[in-house]
């Protein structure tokens, strides 16, 4: 008879043999607890039907038969029966924790409930919209009250249509729980505040926090509704338990409700599962501009530092082929670049033997096709330096000790002696003290993981636009870990850091057990990779996508069945593989010269005294020298001299010449572009490049002339430094706007206006909505280039390449 110990927080079995197994914190055994030692106990096969326990740390036993607990200290050693259970932590009254029940080959693990049943076809999924007969009566007479509002309307009506009753509080008939996956504890204890009296309870405790948890009511993610929908049956609940109910503790004492308030002389940990947190890892400022004097240099790391740290990934050929100009000696000073050195991404041949016009070369912009304005470097990673801190809050004393971005000067090369404390005081807690080798950050050297790569997991994670104060959040912490220029070996040194209290944790957790018990969470959870999946469609944003997996769908096939999908929806899944291919540069390159020809046709401008100055450039991560693109965006404006123009007549003619051609997919209505209030016109379309086995995105953006400055900008990106800048012409200009209008006290910055505006605060209406109330201060200012916009708002010209936060090259 084969013997085995069953976690019962996880899905995890281990076989006994002759040889022990250790039991504690580790990532195998997803223990995260600082309350069980590493190395709690050792359990080996001691027969046919029992097991031997030694302890390294107090651990306990909990007999089946007499139901009563055995504490077995350091040391100390215990004979187990099947049916036994091994507790490595004790949190309170009877109530422990991270249990092991000793299993034979056919028993069942204690409490345990039948997995839930594998979905319908994607026929029954696909009825679930149609045809409310297929689930009538499955939630006959259950009262359910839903804790989480996030696109659960659909699901409320379906089960209101299948018998359910919906309450707004838990009460004495209340059934189900309808709730986040990753509730926390400080949401729970809003939600349980409430219960009546007469509701039995049990105590859990749950993120640090005790909570009294009603043991007549299940608690389950959204799934579970929808899933019994499909099947038109009411499914066990077991694998649709939110985390609150599956940390199960062996208290089973009723509790009047009075003592359902949470303790206050216990400390009160945050969940880092609800957190609020933003950006990125490694940024190859300083590498990039480099790039002239080194055959190949890595990301965010000095060609004198230490080779064990030196990264496996290389820069991107195209970028590490271009050269920055040699530095400037004054704002309007202009000095040409060694003539092998090619400065652009456009190979267009500059008739006055320049490489740079606008900004203060004093060549007019986009004179001979070139568009290229002259920066110092300096000066440019002193404005991104500026930007992330202000974007992310790092301003202060925090942000002076974390030091500057990668990139805008060497790393300390301090090694992991000199990062200690001098300080007298209580020791620090060792989390880690081994030489990473999987990155190059100075803040995870101390480190085997790379704590940036977590949360940067996290972020992809948060859903865009519901979870968009969450990503800046984490994305604020990955910008300070990218700067920081020490190794962070203690809790004390993460305490320092200026990130949120939530990230702290987040930290000190993936120190701790090398990993986030959140990740591995989503990492199996089926909601969050069907959404994922989902997401990629073209055309489909996170409250599509949410409200097709809460009406039953599970698969692209059943997105297909569908009756209410948009034109590019459908077209999204209909190439739905070939958009999931990345572009090369030389495609996107054959595409642009195709295009441009065109152009030049449908505008006419040719024998123009300015024709060379029509824009008509690939913008997006394609201008920013990535070597592959998701599509192919091109920003389009005539000639000054060709104004005005009817855009959207120009992006008509133009679809109609490349359609014929056969260049253009016709399957989005070329016939039918955008237009918009500025005069400009979008067209979001397909294209199949000669040549190429694959089906591309592409766009068609036309505007008028006189916002060339403004839309170049807006379209370069990246994300995130098309974010800060807008952010820092709102908040930090209040004295450049003075200068423009008296009144104002910053600017708004859009792809077609820099103009002053008067910041007020927002007024907060019912139901927590924000009102702005901002007032726009006309006239704008008007920009020729992108230098003047940068100078207006107090900054110094960023070229393209160099716009991102640390490992936001995107």
């Amino acid at each position: 008879m084969s013997l085995r110990l069953q976690a019962l927080h996880e899905d995890i079995s281990l076989p006994l043999s002759n040889q022990p197994v250790i039991l504690g914190r580790s990532r195998e055994l997803r223990i995260s607890s600082t309350s069980v030692s590493r190395h709690a106990c050792s359990c080996f096969a001691d027969g046919m039907a029992a097991a031997k326990v030694v302890a390294s740390k107090r651990v306990y036993v909990t007999r089946v038969e007499s139901k009563a607990v055995s504490q077995i200290d350091k040391d100390g050693t215990c004979q187990l029966a099947v049916g036994d259970i091994i507790y490595l932590a004790f949190t309170g009254p009877a109530q422990y924790q991270h249990g092991f029940q000793l299993l034979g080959p056919e028993q069942p693990l204690a409490g345990q409930e039948e997995q839930a049943a594998s979905s319908s076809a994607s026929a029954l999924r696909s009825n679930i919209n149609q045809d409310s007969s297929a689930h009538a009566g499955c939630f006959k007479g259950k009262h359910i009250v839903f804790w989480t509002r996030s696109h659960t309307a659909t699901l409320k009506q379906k089960a209101t249509q299948a018998g359910a009753i919906l309450e707004h509080k838990i009460t004495e008939l209340t059934q189900l729980v309808v709730a986040a996956r990753d509730t926390s504890a400080t949401d729970a204890a809003a939600h349980l505040a409430d219960v009546p009296p007469s509701v039995p309870l049990r105590s859990k405790k749950w993120e640090g926090r005790k909570l009294k948890i009603p043991t007549t009511v299940d608690f389950v993610v959204p799934q579970y509704i929808s899933d019994c929908l499909v099947q038109a049956r009411i499914l066990p609940t077991g694998a649709y338990q939110i985390a609150l109910q599956q940390v199960a503790t062996k208290d089973t004492r009723t509790y009047s409700n009075e003592e359902c308030a949470v303790d206050a002389s216990e400390p009160q940990e945050v969940s880092y599962l609800n957190s609020t947190d933003p950006t990125s890892g490694q940024p190859p400022h300083k590498d990039i501009i480099n790039a002239h004097s080194a055959d190949h240099v890595t990301p965010g790391v000095s060609s004198n530092a230490n080779p064990q740290l030196q990264p496996q990934k290389m820069l991107p050929e195209a970028t590490m082929q271009k050269a920055a100009p040699p530095e400037q000696s004054g704002a309007g000073q202009q000095v040409d670049p060694p003539p092998e050195k090619k400065i652009g991404i456009y190979p267009d041949v500059n008739p006055h033997g320049r490489s740079f016009t606008g900004g203060h070369s004093g060549i007019a912009w986009g004179t001979g096709g070139q568009w290229e304005e002259p920066w110092d470097q300096k000066s440019a990673l002193k404005t991104i330096e500026k930007l992330e801190r202000h974007w992310y809050q790092l301003d202060g004393a925090a942000a002076a000790a974390a030091g500057p971005s990668p990139g805008a000067g060497e790393p300390t090369g301090e090694s992991d002696d000199s990062c200690g404390s001098d300080d007298e005081g209580p020791p620090k807690k060792q989390l880690k003290a081994t030489v990473n080798k999987v990155c190059v950050h100075v803040a995870c050297s101390a480190q085997t993981v790379c704590l940036i790569e977590q949360l940067q997991i996290v972020r992809d994670n948060y859903r865009g636009r519901i979870d968009q104060f969450r990503i800046k959040a984490v994305e604020r912490a990955i910008s300070e870990l990218t700067r920081l220029q020490k190794p962070l070996r203690t809790e004390s040194d993460v305490t320092e850091l200026s990130m949120g209290a939530r990230s702290k944790e987040k930290v000190l957790e993936i120190m701790e057990t090398g990993t986030l018990r959140r990740n591995e969470m989503l990492a199996d959870d089926e909601e969050q990779q069907v959404i994922q999946l989902f997401l990629k469609v073209w055309g489909a944003a996170e409250a599509t996508c949410l409200r097709w997996y809460a009406s039953g769908c599970r698969t692209l096939d059943d997105i297909r069945a569908r009756a209410d999908l948009t034109e590019q929806q459908v077209a999204g899944l209909k190439h739905f593989d070939d958009m999931q291919q990345r572009i090369p540069r030389s495609e996107v390159e054959q595409v642009h010269g195709l295009v441009c020809g065109v152009v030049k046709e449908v505008l006419g401008v040719d024998g123009l005294p300015d024709a060379d100055r029509l824009h008509c450039r690939v913008t997006g991560s394609y201008i920013r020298g990535k070597p592959m693109t998701g599509d192919i965006d091109f920003l389009i404006m005539a000639p000054a001299s060709r104004e005005p123009v009817a855009c959207g007549a120009v992006l008509q003619a133009l679809l109609a010449r490349l359609l014929q051609q056969g260049l253009l997919v016709d399957e989005m209505s070329p016939s039918r572009p955008r237009p918009r209030e500025t005069g400009s016109a979008t067209w979001l379309g397909l294209c199949k490049p000669p040549g190429s086995p694959y089906v591309r995105r592409i766009d068609f953006k036309v505007y008028p002339a006189r916002y060339t400055a403004f839309a170049v900008n807006y379209f370069i990106g990246s994300g995130p430094f098309v974010r800060a800048l807008r952010y820092w012409a709102r908040t930090a200009t209040k004295s450049l706007a003075q200068q423009v209008a008296p009144s104002a006290n910053g600017f708004k910055l859009t792809d077609t206006v820099l103009v002053p505006l008067i910041v007020q605060p927002k007024q907060r209406l019912e139901k927590g909505q924000v009102k702005s109330v901002d007032v726009l201060v006309p006239p704008g200012v008007h920009c020729n280039n992108e230098t003047q916009i940068f100078e207006a708002l107090g900054l110094a010209y960023v070229p393209p390449y160099m716009r991102y936060f640390g490992s936001n090259y995107q």
